[in-house]
């Protein structure tokens, strides 16, 4: 069976930076990620309020925030390995 990748909801996405330091790159020295922009990266949530809103996660700084749909964001597709 072929493994479904999807996008991060935000309750799982949490701090990518570790701790709440604003501080720019947020991942830390030696993450095992690669080609990472320093940018936007959509969820999978929607805002609550707004239904032409969606949560992001910045990169850079490790802010988990919201945009316009119709804004360009970067996309990072997760699997779920527990299963």
């Amino acid at each position: 069976m072929a493994k479904r990748l999807a996008l991060a909801q935000t309750q799982r996405v949490g701090d990518p930076g570790g701790s709440h330091d604003i501080s720019s790159p947020a991942l830390p020295a030696g993450h095992p990620f690669s080609n990472v922009e320093y940018a936007g990266y959509w969820t999978a949530t929607e805002h609550e309020d707004y239904s032409f809103s969606a949560w992001d996660v910045n990169s850079d700084y490790g802010i988990v925030g919201n945009d316009f749909k119709i804004n360009k964001n970067f996309v990072w597709c997760v699997r779920d390995n527990t299963k």
